[in-house]
């Protein structure tokens, strides 16, 4: 029955992403043609219902991942008790951030390369939603050890994208990536 539902969160996570890629490339579409020809009102109108509807299945899906690590036995057990994770394990976490965040390390490598694999790990910790105390035990660090690598690691990405005035923290930019 476990595996039932399971299957069935992931086929309307699967669904509510194609949605949402679909409303991206109509909103994009839409943003190219606001800037290069006057809107009229009912345009206008088709925008703001394109946008509300973007927003509302961006949420749809940041509640349903939430709803999936929530489940996740081992992300439970780590955050009722954090523990040293092994590099087998780090490993496990980064691939269940991928299943639940559509490929994440992958499009994170590809957008910034030079991330080396511990630095991929504490930014799926992050993602996770991991306190800095919970990622210091679960990587064996001190917190200020691990606040530092959060620094490093934020003008790592930033540097290599190209963002010169971060208007976000490493934090917010990674639960939107």
């Amino acid at each position: 029955m476990k595996n039932v539902w399971s299957k069935r969160k992931k086929k309307l996570l699967a669904e509510l992403r194609k949605e949402n890629e679909q409303l991206h490339a109509e909103n994009n579409r839409l943003q190219d043609k606001m800037t290069s020809a006057p809107v009229s009102s009912h345009e206008l109108a088709n925008i703001k219902l394109i946008s509300e509807k973007l927003r509302q299945t961006e949420q749809r899906i940041e509640e349903l991942c939430m709803q999936l690590l929530e489940q996740n036995p081992i992300l439970h057990k780590l955050h009722q008790k954090p523990e040293y994770l092994n590099d087998s394990a780090l490993k496990e976490i980064c691939h269940i951030t991928d299943s639940v965040y559509g490929k994440f390390c992958k499009r994170l490598v590809n957008d910034v390369p030079s991330l080396r694999e511990n630095e991929i790990a504490l930014c799926c910790l992050i993602k996770l939603r991991f306190s800095i105390s919970e990622m210091a035990v679960m990587l064996n660090m001190a917190p200020a050890s691990v606040s530092r690598s959060k620094l490093r690691v934020k003008n790592k990405i930033f540097q290599e994208l190209g963002v010169t005035s971060a208007p976000k923290g490493l934090d917010f930019w990674l639960w939107e990536y």
